[in-house]
């Protein structure tokens, strides 16, 4: 691997490679990072093919990591880590500082809307609590 590999790299790989880790299913995972199947198995087919490796042993009970990817699962979490922190710094760095929100809602709302909504929320500003 050399360093032009980690320029092709993206967060939505390293996302969907945890998340297929920690499901063991692509489908789970899809649905856990709201986006496709599809989407999910082009994102870590990507990843595969930048570090020329294979991370996942595919069969029908879903996905298992191959030792490639155990050792590699570490160093994405990491990174995802470290780049959350970055984002923390950032936010902290603009004015963004941690606190409450409490919101009111009717259940309709509170049941349909506002999850997705929240979820968003904080991953935007994650020293928020809502």
């Amino acid at each position: 691997m050399n360093s032009s590999v980690l320029n092709q790299v993206k967060l939505s790989q390293l996302r969907a490679f945890v998340a297929v880790a920690d499901s063991g299913n692509f489908g789970e995972a899809a649905l856990h990072l709201e986006i496709s199947q599809s989407a999910v198995s082009h994102a870590i087919a990507a990843l595969e093919e930048e570090l020329g490796v294979p991370l996942f042993a595919r069969g029908r009970h879903g996905a298992v990591l191959t030792p490639a990817g155990e050792r590699i699962l570490y160093h994405a979490r990491q990174s995802l880590q470290h780049l959350e922190m970055m984002q923390r710094e950032a936010n902290l760095h603009k004015g963004l500082h941690g606190g409450h929100v409490r919101i009111a809602a009717f259940r309709s709302v509170a049941t349909h809307l506002l999850p997705k909504a929240i979820a968003q929320f904080h991953d935007q500003f994650p020293e928020v609590a809502v």
